[in-house]
C-alpha cells in the first residue's frame, strides 16, 4: 500500500474532522467515557480541527491512499508558556486501522517538523496519552524525549 502525504485541501475537512472524532473516543479510558457522551466528543474534536487550521502557522498533512485520506497530522503554532517563542505542536494524529505500522507515522512527523523548520520554529511538542504504547515509541523513534509528565487525579465525592 503506497501512500502519498500531501498538505490538506478544503475538500478533505469532512474526513479530517471524522478522523478526529474517531481518535478522539478511542483514546478516551472507559472511565471517561462514563462521564460524557459521543456528541460532547464530537463537538470537541471537530472543534478543534477547525480551529487549528484557522490559525495562522496551522496546517494538516494528509495520508493519501488512492484519492483518498487515511490518516492525518494536525500541526500548529503555539506560543511556549516558558520563553514566549513559537513552537510546533502536533495537535493530533491518526492512522486507519489498516495503515498503521506501513511507515505513515515517521513520515507525518518528518514533514511536519519540515515544514516547522521552514517557519523558524526552533521547536516542536506533542502529547502521548500514558496507555498509548504504540505513539510512543512511534514519537521516541522521531527523536521526541519526554519533557515532562501530565498528571491526573480523580477527584471522588466525600475524599480531598
Amino acid at each position: 500500500m503506497s501512500t502519498e502525504i500531501r498538505l490538506w485541501r478544503p475538500e478533505d475537512l469532512p474526513k479530517l474532522r471524522e478522523f478526529a472524532v474517531t481518535n478522539a473516543w478511542e483514546l478516551l479510558s472507559p472511565d471517561d467515557r462514563a462521564h460524557t457522551t459521543p456528541e460532547i466528543v464530537k463537538l470537541a474534536a471537530e472543534h478543534n480541527v477547525d480551529g487549528i487550521l484557522g490559525m495562522p502557522g496551522g496546517t494538516a498533512f494528509v495520508a493519501d491512499y488512492q484519492g483518498r485520506p487515511v490518516g492525518y497530522c494536525l500541526v500548529s503554532i503555539q506560543q511556549d508558556e516558558k520563553t514566549g517563542e513559537p513552537s510546533g505542536y502536533l495537535a493530533d494524529c491518526y492512522i486507519e486501522p489498516a495503515f498503521r505500522k506501513k511507515g505513515i507515522a515517521p513520515a507525518f512527523h518528518r514533514v511536519a517538523q519540515e515544514y516547522l523548520q521552514r517557519l523558524g520554529i526552533r521547536k516542536s511538542r506533542l502529547w502521548v496519552h500514558a496507555h498509548n504504547e504504540t505513539s510512543y515509541k512511534s514519537v521516541t523513534r522521531a527523536g521526541f524525549t519526554v519533557q515532562g509528565v501530565m498528571m491526573a487525579k480523580e477527584l471522588r465525592r466525600g475524599r480531598p
